[in-house]
């Protein structure tokens, strides 16, 4: 049976230094191959190499070229040869997790995969309450309960401008902080509704905490069954992705419907210093648990925001990344068509 990987992810590098340890020197030959491919399509008198090194000028290559093929094709072979030594997560346990682990050049993850767009996410709790207007107030748009708010506070505005007796104008001017006062009321009564209230401190300290331990960082987080109490973090480099992160996340959202096969090295586990943490110091434990927990109670707050901008009420869309559009042809049967 045929296997046909459609990847939104590879790291060109690690492929490389894993693919020539492997098949020594095959992968110099290959490399080579797509170098004079690409010099030989290249415009005559210009020069491919423009400084750096050779694997550089690879990547980038590989880029302005048709040749993307042959990572696909290098991981595939990569995969399959270094099989044996792959651990499958089937095999990992709360209770073996380390040892396995410690040892395993590579671990193949399979299972749906919450998304975490932390430079995304950085922006969304900056632009937090425009956006929490904004989306309040299209949504209940047609209602016009918002707008005859807008529109008397507009007036009102025009009239105190206009206004010259003072008695006048101080009554106009409570009138107006009366309507502002409704509107509000209005506005956080209409935005509960939609599930997009948050306390302002925790954006601001969302905010401080992603600029100074999560940076802009894109991860994927993939959790095996509850009875394991695993999960398994993957912190990708944007540039290795296939499609752009606005992309991805407009494609997949916050959570992937589809299962998604992850395969890498395992860089980071709890270890013995941890347990001992745990049992003597209780109380510090719980403050890393549950941080990473608002996270995720968070990210369903984002998903909110997500089903407003990309899911309609009157119908169900289903959204498309349209991997290849082609023309399907039956070839004849040579036997069959065979004068008898």
């Amino acid at each position: 049976m045929t296997r046909i990987r459609d990847f939104i992810y590879l790291d060109v590098e690690k492929l490389y230094s894993l693919y020539s340890q492997v098949f020594e020197g095959v992968a110099d030959q290959i490399i080579q191959s797509f170098v004079d491919s690409s010099t030989h399509k290249n415009v005559e008198g210009g020069s491919i190499f423009k400084g750096g090194d050779l694997e550089t000028e690879i990547v980038e290559i590989s880029r302005r070229t048709e040749n993307k093929f042959l990572f696909d094709h290098m991981y595939t072979r990569l995969e399959e040869k270094l099989k044996p030594s792959i651990i499958d997560e089937k095999q990992i346990t709360s209770l073996n997790f380390q040892d396995i682990t410690s040892k395993a050049l590579l671990v193949k993850v399979f299972g749906t995969a919450r998304i975490m767009d932390f430079e995304r996410l950085r922006n969304f709790t900056e632009d937090y309450d425009y956006l929490t207007e904004a989306l309040t107030y299209i949504s209940n748009f047609s209602s016009g309960e918002l707008v005859n708010h807008r529109n008397e506070i507009s007036r009102l505005e025009f009239l105190i401008s206009k206004i010259k007796d003072k008695n006048q104008k101080t009554r106009s001017e409570r009138e107006l902080t009366e309507q502002e006062n409704a509107y509000w009321r209005k506005f956080n009564e209409l935005k509960k509704k939609l599930n997009l209230y948050i306390d302002h401190d925790l954006l601001e300290y969302i905010s401080t905490v992603t600029q100074k331990f999560y940076f802009d960082n894109f991860e994927l987080m993939i959790s095996s069954s509850e009875d394991l109490k695993i999960g398994y973090r993957a912190i990708l480099d944007k540039k290795w992705l296939r499609l752009q992160p606005n992309l991805f996340q407009s494609l997949f959202g916050s959570n992937t419907s589809s299962e998604l096969v992850l395969i890498g090295q395992i860089t980071y586990f709890p270890s013995k210093k941890v347990e001992l943490i745990k049992s003597n110091k209780e109380d510090k434990v719980d403050i890393i648990q549950s941080m990473r927990d608002s996270y995720e109670s968070f990210i369903e707050v984002f998903r909110e925001f997500e089903k407003i901008t990309s899911e309609s009420a009157k119908r169900m869309d289903l959204v498309m990344w349209p991997i290849a559009i082609y023309r399907e042809t039956e070839l004849a049967n040579p036997e069959k068509s065979e004068v008898k």
